[in-house]
Formats: C-alpha cells, structure tokens, sequence
C-alpha cells in the first residue's frame, strides 16, 4: 500500500486493522509535509504510530 512518495507498507493479517494504520500514516505525512513542505522522515512516522 501506498503511504507517502518515499514510504510503502505491505500487510499480513487482517486487513482492516492495517487500512486503519494506514489512513492514520497517510494523513500523518500530509500533515507533515503541509507543515514543513519536506516529506516526513520515516524515523518521526514510526515514533507517531507506536504512540
């Protein structure tokens, strides 16, 4: 799936669960990227969904 340019996911499980994680990712990154006009680190996107 699709996150962001330079960020991709696959999934193994149940794919709902996944679909959620990745809306949340995506907007995550746009908000970023609106925010700061550069792509946000994966380090920072990581840190946001373990939280």
């Amino acid at each position: 799936m699709f996150i962001d340019d330079h960020i991709g996911v696959s999934i193994a499980g149940l794919a709902s669960d996944a679909r959620i994680l990745c809306r949340f990712m995506r907007t995550e990154c746009i908000n970023h990227s609106y925010g700061f006009e550069k792509p946000m680190p994966v380090t920072r996107l990581m840190n946001q969904v373990s939280n």
